[in-house]
């Protein structure tokens, strides 16, 4: 039934090559791609300029995300995050 009435949008790694140079938050411009989300630019930051776009048309039907995230330190481990409904 998920696949028959739902849409699952999967957005990849989005700085494989930061990551590969181990700049890991930064892309190869040195930019840190976790502070653009408000402002990214297409021809600059255009990994989170798409996601925006695409959040955009979908934004009035979106009803569940999630973002997985790990961190380079071996201790810190990985984390989710989700969204919430003040309802619950």
């Amino acid at each position: 039934m998920l696949l028959k009435y739902s849409v699952f949008l999967i957005v990849p790694m989005i700085n494989p090559d930061g990551v590969f140079h181990g700049t890991y938050r930064m892309d190869t411009l040195g930019h840190n791609l976790n502070r653009f989300y408000g402002t990214a630019l297409s021809h600059k930051q255009p990994s989170i300029f798409a996601i925006q776009t695409i959040a955009a048309y979908y934004a009035s039907r979106i009803i569940f995300f999630m973002d997985f995230h790990s961190h380079p330190h071996p201790f810190k481990g990985s984390f989710i995050y989700g969204n919430s409904h003040s309802q619950i």
